[in-house]
């Protein structure tokens, strides 16, 4: 009789929020060697679609000396392959709010979000040897919960990696969270990379992208470092494997002392960004082969 796959070194944990009033499936992968240092974690929302894919990448990037060992968190919902409830509840609680009518738009972004430093992170600290070092990663609507962590999260995250960042609405509130924040604030001490495709099946996962990333460029903070990357051709879902995979490995190497080897990428049009170089630099695919690295840390 045929068995189950099963993925090395993961556990399953069912966890009730009393905060959003909601049942988390919780899904944790641990690293391929025992290790006494505490871990950094990263954090992955829509687990049930993507936990898969960043157990297995989190391995291959340790391999390739592109990250370091990592506990790699998954939030999810545990109702098996019920996606009809997944892609309702995901518009729940990835997003603040929506112009659209509707119950299953009033977003609790906001609960969401104490939900993982409230519940959620202690009960990783008992369990497992974490340090504060937290990186959220998150795709579409997890892109874009992602940036509202960033402006709203108090610095509980130290990186980001914002795919094709949506909020449902178009023109989104990233802008108006950005500037809400750049009125009380001089300073945004994070690692962020923003990705997405060109051929995705709205401009607006594009447009996003691009538009977060000049805004935070053009505020100069002091102790920000953020890169922006529009992969040609890829649509809206091979832009999340594209974009993860390239973040994950760039924002590692901002931070950590870890050595990155960057250098062999792919053809996109890059905006790479840092105090010490606000301009823009894009490379096109028809000037360049490859995508342009730029030596980037923080100041």
């Amino acid at each position: 009789m045929a068995e189950p796959v099963v993925l090395i070194g993961t556990e399953r944990h069912v966890l009730h929020s009393d905060i959003v009033d909601l049942d988390f499936e919780i899904s944790i992968k641990l690293p391929l060697s025992p290790t006494e240092q505490p871990l950094p974690v990263v954090f992955t929302t829509d687990a049930n679609l993507s936990f898969a894919f960043m157990a297995n990448l989190s391995d291959l990037l340790l391999l390739g000396g592109d990250m370091p060992q990592v506990l790699t968190v998954g939030i999810g919902y545990p109702v098996g392959s019920d996606l009809g409830y997944v892609f309702e509840r995901r518009a729940k609680d990835l997003v603040e709010r929506t112009d659209h009518e509707g119950p299953s738009h009033d977003g609790v972004a906001p609960l969401f979000l104490r939900f993982i430093r409230e519940e959620l992170w202690p009960w990783l600290s008992e369990r497992f040897h974490v340090s504060d070092d937290r990186t959220l990663r998150g795709h579409s609507l997890g892109g874009g919960f992602a940036l509202y962590a960033l402006f709203h999260g108090e610095g509980f995250f130290k990186r980001f990696v914002a795919g094709s960042p949506d909020d449902i609405d178009f023109p989104s509130r990233f802008a108006s969270y950005e500037q809400s924040y750049a009125a009380d604030h001089d300073d945004l001490n994070a690692v962020v990379f923003l990705g997405a495709g060109d051929a995705e099946s709205h401009p607006r996962f594009e447009t996003n992208a691009s538009e977060i990333g000049a805004a935070l460029t053009a505020r100069d903070y002091p102790s920000l470092t953020v890169k922006t990357v529009i992969f040609p051709d890829d649509s809206h879902l091979t832009a999340a494997v594209v974009a993860t995979t390239h973040g994950m490995r760039w924002v590692f190497s901002q931070s950590l002392g870890w050595s990155s080897g960057l250098h062999s990428g792919c053809s996109a049009r890059e905006s790479p960004q840092r105090r010490e170089r606000p301009e823009k630099t894009r490379t096109s695919q028809a000037s360049s082969p490859r995508l342009r690295m730029v030596a980037m840390g923080r100041p």
